[in-house]
């Protein structure tokens, strides 16, 4: 390990020294290099600069000349006889010579290389020229692929008078001059190109490159000058010598280190593991004659064994943890698929797995905390150790209000009659505390391996039949095998799949149940309801469909198109001039996912359809508002706000439901059609529903009664109440055509009241609604 840990000490020094110093500098040398090349460019710009000055003031000797001036103007035929011959050109050291007229045209033009030798000027040089020779000035200009430094100035006599036309004289700037202005300057400078310019890249030479100005018809002519990296060669080579030097100090301070480590650090933890193996009463200690005594190796023994003790009593915990639900003490689902194989495997008998649902947990959890709600799980799980022998179950929380038992068994009714044994026993009352509460189990059941061999499989086919029992009543017993007989596995799981297209499927549609007022027996509104028509199956449960696209994601959306198609349908009815009638529609708990879509959507489609909020009544079902959902307590107080109004759906199914009415901001009580069953036979639901009516109005909180069948149920409600009234007594859910016809066809008098069965009583207090 020693070794280790220096190898990786060496391996980051040296790729610090690679990777990091020697980059550095080698960017300053690069730098110092490009410097120096820089100061070699100005000195070629200073050069040419010059020779820039010295040919015009050469040009200005010529042109500002009585002889120059009268040769122009056709006075003087031996001018050039005199003085430009190819000779003479040569010795002023120049290569043409150019003679514009004072109207720009050609006059005279001679061409001498450096040789002496006359030659002739290129036509597009002269064109050129013309062009930039009509001003004093010096320019650059290309000639036959050689550059050519060109000056112009204006012919005059010799005191600068009286203008007349233009002289030019141009010298090349060849390989042969650039080759004379390195050797002078000790550069290396020539016209730039692509291939010089990759031959220095090359050479490992730094290279800066000039573009000349006051070019004329030309492109950019560029002059490219190269100098040796000598800075960079000389970093380079020091580099070198500094990593070697380098390399050698790390290998002796590593050595050094190695040995104080392995003395003072690796010496005593051999001797605590010899301790270790002593501890054993395996091999003995053997004491270095380094050390006095082994007091600190002892001290550090005694703390590891103890450290060991600690880490063991963690493990323990942290493996407790892990396999427990740690809320009731029964297994979890992360022992159940750990232990599950090893479980059906150890002996030959049967195993099912058993699916626990608790029903009405949620109404318990809601309505007195989640702090009763945890103590009835811990209960549950009590009363489910105490029913199954230990040895022969894993009993296992997988989460909320599930369980799981996975039994031993013979024959199947064995497997039924525990069901309805562990029904009865989850049936009995729980005291908690100072609360009592009833819930009840649906349970489902799979069998190994018939219904598969693997835990998922079980579990999912054991909570297809609990799904089931809940569906068929709650409280009950199926085994998946009978699901699967009765064909009504294959068609629920149908179900859940056409559930997400049945909108987009066109297959959903609205119904309209009237409400009656409690005063006069007029409709004053309505209650949507969703009704689904599969096209196969035909007519699907509300109570079926409406859970189903809670699961799979699509109430959001339904909810949006039941307010559209609603609010529409309100939008027609008051056109008609029923503009008193109200309209309520049910929210699921589950749109809070998207409430400020569904908010939008609502203010969008009120105002689209000018519906007043007040016509507008939203049904929350008692069973899905707790008192403890902040974000469903700032979603109604929203819709209020709003103007619109909030109604509590199917009150009263639980007796708690009274304790937490004060707390909640709602407009409407729906008194639920449980209560009406027995009404006015039963003297225990006559008298709470007599109550009810009078808490609510002492809270100046509007209801609607529902579930009225018959005339003694309406008698019951007209003589105790000024209740609203909701009912088949009045008119089953009807077709939005059918209701239209009942408003259309009322005579004007008797505008919203309904036909024959509804009898005019006296008038009351009115209740809001």
């Amino acid at each position: 390990m020693a070794i280790v840990i220096l190898g990786g000490f060496l391996i980051v020094a040296v790729m610090f020294i690679q990777f990091v110093m020697t980059p550095l500098q080698l960017e300053e040398a690069d730098e110092f290099d490009r410097q120096a090349v820089e100061r070699d460019m100005e000195r070629v710009k200073n050069y040419l600069e010059k020779e820039e000055d010295d040919l015009s003031h050469q040009l200005i000797d010529w042109s500002a000349w009585d002889d120059t001036y009268f040769f122009i103007n056709d006075e003087n035929p031996d001018y050039v006889a005199d003085n430009l011959q190819p000779d003479m050109i040569a010795n002023i050291q120049v290569q043409t010579v150019i003679l514009l007229d004072e109207n720009g045209e050609l006059a005279y033009t001679a061409g001498v290389d450096r040789d002496d030798t006359p030659f002739p000027i290129d036509k597009a040089f002269l064109s050129s020229v013309k062009e930039q020779g009509n001003k004093n000035h010096v320019f650059y200009e290309m000639h036959n692929d050689e550059m050519m430094m060109v000056a112009s100035h204006e012919i005059t006599r010799n005191d600068f008078s009286d203008p007349s036309g233009f002289m030019m004289m141009g010298r090349v700037i060849d390989d042969r001059y650039l080759a004379e202005l390195s050797d002078a300057l000790s550069v290396d400078v020539a016209l730039a190109s692509e291939a010089r310019t990759a031959g220095l890249t090359q050479a490992n030479k730094v290279v800066s490159e000039y573009q000349l100005e006051n070019v004329g018809r030309s492109d950019a002519i560029t002059l490219s000058v190269g100098a040796d990296r000598a800075f960079h060669e000389e970093k380079v080579t020091n580099l070198k010598k500094f990593k070697m030097m380098a390399a050698i100090g790390f290998i002796l301070i590593a050595l050094m280190i190695y040995f104080l480590f392995k003395l003072l650090v690796l010496s005593p933890i051999v001797r605590l593991a010899a301790a270790l193996r002593a501890h054993d009463q395996t091999v003995p200690v053997k004491r270095n004659r380094f050390y006095r005594n082994l007091l600190e190796v002892k001290q550090l023994e005694n703390e590891f064994f103890g450290m060991i003790q600690d880490v063991q009593r963690a493990n323990d915990d942290m493996t407790l943890m892990a396999y427990h639900d740690q809320l009731t003490g029964l297994k979890n689902r992360f022992y159940l698929q750990k232990h599950f194989e090893g479980f059906v495997t150890s002996s030959k008998n049967k195993k099912a797995v058993i699916f626990f649902d608790l029903d009405g947990f949620k109404k318990v959890n809601d309505t007195w905390g989640h702090e009763i709600g945890d103590l009835l799980l811990k209960e549950v799980a009590v009363r489910l150790k105490n029913y199954f022998p230990q040895e022969q179950v894993l009993i296992s929380r997988i989460g909320g209000d599930e369980f799981i038992a996975v039994v031993s068994f013979e024959r199947e009714e064995e497997l039924l009659e525990a069901g309805s044994e562990l029904k009865e026993l989850i049936s009995r009352e729980f005291i908690l505390g100072s609360v009592s509460a009833h819930v009840s189990a649906s349970i489902g059941i799979s069998i190994y391996p018939e219904d598969g061999t693997r835990l998922s499989t079980l579990l999912k086919k054991a909570d297809a039949a609990m799904y089931e029992a809940k569906a068929g009543g709650k409280n009950k017993v199926l085994m998946y095998k009978k699901l699967v007989e009765a064909g009504k596995y294959l068609q629920s799981e149908r179900l859940k799949e056409d559930s997400k297209t049945a909108l987009k499927n066109r297959e959903l549609s609205l119904v309209f149940q009237p409400v009656v007022s409690g005063e006069n027996g007029h409709i004053i509104g309505a209650e949507a309801l969703l009704r689904w028509e599969h096209p196969e199956i035909g007519p699907i449960s509300p109570e079926l469909f409406i859970s189903m696209m809670e699961d799979n994601g699509v109430i959001h959306e339904v909810g949006k198109w039941v307010v559209t198609e609603s609010l529409k349908q309100l939008h027609q009815w008051h056109n008609l001039g029923h503009r008193y009638l109200r309209l309520s529609v049910n929210f699921s708990k589950k749109q809070l996912l998207h409430k400020y879509d569904f908010l939008a959507h609502l203010d969008k489609q009120m105002k689209k359809y000018d519906i007043p909020p007040a016509s507008f009544i939203l049904e929350i079902t008692e069973s899905e508002v707790s008192y403890y959902d902040s974000d469903l307590m700032t979603f109604m107080q929203e819709v209020q706000r709003r103007g619109m109004k909030i109604a509590l759906d199917d009150f009263g199914k639980g007796t708690a439901s009274l304790h937490g009415l004060r707390k909640l901001p709602v407009d409407i009580v729906k008194i639920d059609r449980s209560f009406m069953e027995s009404i006015p036979h039963e003297k225990f639901n006559t008298s709470m529903l007599t109550g009810i009516y009078s808490l609510l109005k002492q809270l100046k909180i509007g209801v609607v009664t529902e579930g009225v069948e018959n005339k003694e149920q309406f008698s019951f409600i007209t003589e105790q109440s000024n209740s609203n009234m909701q009912g088949y007594y009045f008119s089953k859910p009807i077709k939005d055509s059918e209701l239209t016809e009942i408003l259309l066809n009322l005579s004007e008098k008797a505008a919203g009241r309904l036909p024959e069965n509804v009898y005019p009583f006296p008038k009351r207090e009115s209740t809001n609604y």
